[in-house]
């Protein structure tokens, strides 16, 4: 309960996790209601409306290669300019937003979001599907 009328937070450290915990503000001996607002967990991610859930870059000439990623474990290659990246540890839900560009055209769209994978396609400027040296995908959401 709080003590005085005031902000309340609160900070728990368990398994190598860490998370910070805040709650609105409240009137002395009412109850008190927190909300986790960032965990940093063991795994280096941090989670929270605010960071990315995963981000990647990826060459997707010739053998596709991821050239460094954050909860990103793989990627697969579909066809031309179609892949698919898959997440180390899934999303809550498939309501996540995903922005994405590439040194091509930049031109292309992302579809088929799953809590544990989603598709981007790259086209060129004649929108038809084409492999890029480089693309990047951030995605956020829970």
């Amino acid at each position: 309960e709080y003590i005085g009328n005031s902000y309340a937070s609160h900070y728990r450290q368990s398994d190598g996790n860490h998370s910070f915990w805040s709650a609105p503000s409240g009137s002395a001996n009412g109850a008190i209601t927190f909300t986790n607002r960032l965990e940093i967990k063991n795994d280096g991610r941090g989670l929270s409306q605010f960071t990315a859930k995963a981000w990647i870059q990826f060459d997707g000439t010739g053998t596709v290669a991821i050239t460094d990623s954050h909860n990103v474990s793989s990627i697969t290659d579909n066809g031309t300019g179609n892949y698919q990246v898959h997440f180390t540890n899934n999303l809550a839900n498939a309501g996540y937003s995903v922005t994405s560009g590439d040194n091509n055209y930049g031109i292309g769209w992302n579809d088929n979001y799953a809590v544990g994978s989603f598709k981007t396609k790259r086209v060129n400027s004649s929108f038809t599907l084409t492999d890029t040296a480089e693309t990047t995908c951030q995605i956020f959401g829970d």
